[in-house]
């Protein structure tokens, strides 16, 4: 992911916000008994460079979701932001992941993008028939809104939310500054409040206005961009993890995280020290992906 990178770190402060909780006291929390769930995944299982590190060297191509399961459990699905798949297709990816893997699909451009919300209803209605075939394996949609999209589409982005919110959870990622202004931001959130949005919450160097902390829902999405594990792609794992560990004691029940780099093939190695520190953190027990590359691990993820 391109949006937000920097060339330059050496100015940017890393720190995460201080947490914004405005989850309604008629939203039911995660019961003490419940465990906490963790999604972990990448943005995309096509990755050839995991060829004899994360999938076995001679994976063919039509196999790569299968061994992709097999490691991680969420997957960021941002190719049906392009096209609709068939519902075969769809059903051929769900046979290939375990009943405990989520996908998260990233909602259609047509409705972000070309529509811009406007008079989308139906389109949502659309695009949640079509993903309907991924069944019990269906996690939360999420949206990217252009940096073009600033506060003169409120209208649209209210009546769009007032119309669809209740059919399936949403996350929202607003990229235009406009909305993250120190007189805009409580106004902000308080759009996160009304509709209980699942709080999309992105962490890259250039956009550190994007971590609104609005903790809106008991499911929370975070989008990772590191820095080729530059030493800050750690110190920051180390404060996600502490985080999380805070918000698991709060009663939030699942949180997606999904990492990215500009070179995918780095991506296990953030992986498996995110959920090193998770376990720390949270006394959780997630299994590590295994590297083929490297001296076997304990067991694969799920």
């Amino acid at each position: 992911m391109k949006f937000g990178k920097l060339q330059d770190l050496s100015e940017v402060d890393f720190s995460l916000p201080k947490d914004h909780f405005c989850i309604r006291a008629d939203i039911e929390l995660r019961e003490k008994e419940e465990p906490f769930r963790l999604y972990v995944g990448a943005p995309s299982w096509a990755n050839k460079s995991w060829l004899g590190k994360v999938y076995p060297k001679k994976t063919p191509q039509r196999e790569y979701l299968k061994r992709y399961a097999g490691q991680f459990n969420s997957i960021e699905l941002n190719s049906v932001f392009y096209g609709t798949p068939k519902p075969e297709q769809i059903q051929k990816w769900r046979s290939m992941t375990p009943a405990h893997f989520r996908f998260v699909p990233k909602l259609s451009r047509y409705i972000s993008h070309v529509r811009k919300l406007k008079d989308c209803e139906v389109s949502f209605q659309n695009f949640l028939h079509a993903m309907a075939p991924f069944e019990d394996r269906l996690g939360p949609f999420f949206m990217t809104m252009p940096e073009t999209y600033g506060l003169e589409g409120l209208e649209d982005l209210n009546a769009f939310l007032g119309a669809v919110i209740q059919q399936w959870p949403l996350a929202i990622e607003l990229r235009s500054e406009e909305w993250f202004s120190e007189a805009q931001l409580p106004k902000t959130r308080a759009l996160y409040e009304k509709y209980q949005l699942v709080p999309l919450l992105t962490d890259v160097s250039g956009r550190r206005d994007l971590l609104h902390m609005c903790i809106s829902n008991p499911v929370v999405i975070i989008r990772f961009v590191g820095n080729e594990l530059h030493a800050t792609d750690y110190s920051r794992i180390d404060e996600w993890a502490e985080r999380l560990a805070e918000w698991k004691q709060s009663g939030l029940r699942e949180v997606y995280f999904f990492l990215h780099q500009p070179e995918e093939e780095l991506v296990p190695e953030l992986t498996n020290y995110l959920i090193e520190k998770v376990n720390l953190a949270c006394g959780s027990n997630f299994p590590s992906v295994r590297l083929l590359d490297k001296e076997p691990e304990q067991g694969t993820l799920f």
